[in-house]
């Protein structure tokens, strides 16, 4: 297993060890970019029927590898957003190499742009749902309308709802924006990010479980958009090492909302003494119990405390706040993300999805559909883990996080890699004896996100230590 996925095994990040990484990095990442493109490709071929052209085509059972049944098939907007920022990131940055490949069945193609082309479609794709269902774009929709179909995660349309399918779509339309030099969709990119910022304030953002409310503070919408703010801000540094300028405008407004968005999180679901960071707080700000409950998310407080430290570059060192400015707000991202370390890993060493504040002990899985209470640990969390990690360190220089990136890492490559979908991920194991488990985290399809973002963002703090 070490030998084939490469495990950290060094006890430095030594310029040797890093540079070992990053090949096997790379390498894994051209292998994630090719099963995408081979399972479109392998869907039109046995379902000429029902075409997926303008959506990521990648609902599949990770365990088995087998496409789910043509009754089981939506087009998952979050999805298509989540592949549509995160590869218009890749292709801004370069990343993409730009040579022949071959996919499963045997085509030869270019992969920068075979992904391109893909990115053009999606980007059709959401415009049309976006416009269709007046401004929502839902979580999934029907293949044969573009409409959001009944999944209970869709909020009522039509009535200027946004969601999280809105907010992964703002990055795409933004990055892929900028690298197609499309001033039209980085526009509409910027706007609806106001749009959905907005909603945050009046109250009309569905998080697939509810609406926000005053009654309580979450802190995941505006997480996800700090997430949002961030691969904007390093997109931006990508085309302004070019040398081109064009785009540079918007950048304080970025950073302006990033500190909005902070704030936030930190006054209300975050705490020093002790350190801790939860997920549902009552209105001043103090963890809400529920039932007796008082929920943890390690994962997301391991993927908060990274899109945290991945903006910290980009703030001043002050602005104005008594109570934040860059140097706490880096200290608690660290904070944040030891705190994840400690209470969210299993004896088995992967992430459980949910644990107690109060006893630190596991909880069932609340979010995924068919999880029935029973303990999980996604794929993503342990991804996010290993980014926020040697983001961190490279910021820092905490030995700590040497070690938390080395747990996060072995749990990332042994218990998650199925060789039957091209290496790629898992996406639920049971935490307690690392049998997978047909249990979908969120969307029904192959996550195109989590665990090619945080693979990106350590070659990139790797590529910074060997620097």
């Amino acid at each position: 297993m070490a030998d084939k996925y490469n495990l950290f095994t060094e006890s430095e990040l030594t310029k040797e060890a890093c540079a070992k990484l990053i090949e096997f990095y790379e390498s894994y990442q051209e292998k994630n970019w090719n099963l995408f493109l081979s399972l479109r490709e392998e869907w039109a071929t046995l379902h000429p029927e029902l075409p997926l052209s303008d959506a990521l085509c990648a609902n599949i059972n990770t365990i088995t590898g087998e496409f789910r049944p043509v009754k089981e098939q939506r087009i998952w907007c979050w999805g298509d957003g989540r592949a549509l920022g995160i590869w218009g990131y890749s292709l801004l940055c370069d990343l993409v190499p730009d040579k022949t490949v071959t996919l499963r069945n045997g085509k030869s193609v270019n992969m920068k742009d075979a992904l391109k082309s893909y990115c053009d479609d999606i980007l059709a794709g959401s415009i049309k749902r976006y416009e269709l269902n007046k401004g929502t774009i839902p979580v999934a929709a029907s293949p044969a309308t573009g409409l959001a179909d009944d999944h209970p995660w869709n909020p009522e349309t039509g009535i200027g709802i946004k969601t999280f399918s809105n907010l992964f779509t703002v990055t795409g339309w933004v990055l892929y924006g900028i690298y197609t030099d499309n001033s039209t969709i980085v526009d509409k990119g910027i706007k609806e990010f106001d749009s959905v910022l907005k909603s945050f304030e009046t109250f009309t953002f569905h998080t697939g479980a509810s609406m926000l409310s005053p009654a309580f503070r979450v802190h995941g919408p505006r997480m996800i958009a700090l997430g949002v703010a961030g691969e904007i801000l390093k997109g931006l540094d990508s085309v302004e090492k070019k040398g081109i300028s064009k785009w540079s405008g918007i950048k304080n407004d970025i950073i302006v909302k990033a500190i909005k968005l902070l704030e936030y999180i930190l006054d209300g679901n975050y705490r020093q003494d002790p350190i801790s960071f939860w997920e549902r707080s009552n209105p001043d700000g103090t963890p809400m119990t529920i039932d007796g409950i008082t929920t943890v998310d390690p994962g997301h407080a391991s993927e908060f405390s990274g899109f945290l430290a991945e903006v910290i570059p980009y703030l001043p060192a002050e602005w104005g706040s008594s109570k934040w400015n860059r140097e706490k707000a880096l200290k608690a991202a660290l904070y944040c993300h030891l705190f994840a370390g400690r209470v969210g890993f299993s004896p088995k060493g992967v992430m459980y999805k949910a644990v107690d504040l109060y006893t630190e002990k596991p909880l069932p899985d609340g979010q995924a559909i068919g999880a029935n209470g029973r303990l999980t640990a996604p794929w993503w969390n342990v991804r996010e883990h290993c980014a926020s990690a040697l983001r961190l360190y490279t910021l820092t220089r905490d030995n700590r996080l040497i070690e938390s990136f080395r747990k996060a890492q072995h749990a990332s490559y042994t218990a998650y890699p199925n060789p039957i979908i091209m290496d790629q991920m898992i996406q639920t194991i049971d935490p307690e004896t690392l049998e997978p488990v047909d249990i979908a985290p969120a969307t029904g399809n192959l996550d195109p996100m989590h665990d090619p973002r945080a693979r990106i963002r350590e070659i990139e703090n790797l590529k910074i230590l060997l620097s």
